[in-house]
């Protein structure tokens, strides 16, 4: 429930912003007939093509590198899986004696991944459990290096090493992805190129009828759409466009580890 209500406030918020600007281009508009006395209001073809041009630009611009970005994010959580299923299953080359709290280690590791992804977008409960994970990296890591110099064994340790240190490099790309997002001024940019827009939306129709204001209503509506859109496409594990299906990849891998 918490993802709707995040995904309505930021729709209400951006719909308001716009419907707003639209308004001020009216009332600009009228401002402007009333002080100097026009019989019509004169725009600007080229300057308004500009602007929506660029709008234009900025919207596929940011949309397709969201979109980048999020597929990358579902790419990851298969990768993640692969290597962690690997991993676990080189253990088999280990001395049996040697890997029992091994094992157990690697599926209390899965479960801190899953309930960090679980947790977003309470930050704390997230950086506990990525504190919990790389405790329990350490403690792997060493049981590893233990249990190859117990199998004794130059190929199981060459084999074993590389796979333990993917799983542990993967989980530091998966927190960076996350992190990867577009300088703040481009969202500000690209907010601000809507409202300026709308504006000129606005200062366009305040001579139209009252019933064309519908086409102002549908305009705003679909831009404060799009770059919903775009924001949730960059946030997927808080609205409604989410990577949450994915888990189950990882999630049945941690399966297979019982």
């Amino acid at each position: 429930m918490f993802h709707i209500f995040i995904a309505v406030l930021i729709f209400s918020l951006l719909f308001s912003l716009l419907l707003f600007s639209v308004a001020m281009g009216r009332r600009f508009a009228k401002w402007q007939v009333e002080r100097h006395s026009l019989g019509k209001i004169e725009t600007i073809n080229v300057v308004e093509g500009a602007i929506f041009g660029l709008l234009g630009l900025m919207v596929a611009f940011t949309f397709s590198g969201a979109y980048e970005r999020f597929e990358a994010r579902k790419t990851h959580i298969v990768e993640e899986a692969n290597v962690v299923e690997t991993a676990y299953l080189m253990l088999d080359l280990l001395t049996p004696s040697a890997t029992p709290d091994l094992r157990n280690n690697f599926r209390l590791y899965v479960d801190t991944r899953l309930s960090a992804y679980k947790d977003i977008p309470n930050f704390n409960a997230v950086y506990r459990e990525l504190r919990k994970s790389k405790q329990l990296q350490g403690k792997i890591w060493n049981q590893v290096l233990a249990a190859c110099k117990i199998t004794n064994d130059q190929t199981v340790t060459q084999l074993l090493i590389p796979a333990i240190t993917t799983m542990f490099e993967t989980e530091n790309t998966g927190i960076a992805i996350t992190q990867v997002h577009p300088p703040a001024i481009v969202f500000e940019l690209l907010l601000g190129l809507a409202m300026l827009s709308s504006f000129l939306s606005g200062y366009a129709t305040v001579e139209k009828k009252v019933r064309d204001s519908i086409y102002n209503f549908i305009y705003i509506g679909i831009t404060a759409f799009i770059i919903y859109m775009i924001i949730d496409l960059e946030f997927p594990r808080m609205g409604l466009i989410r990577v949450d299906s994915f888990d189950q990849v990882l999630m049945d891998v941690r399966n297979t580890l019982n």
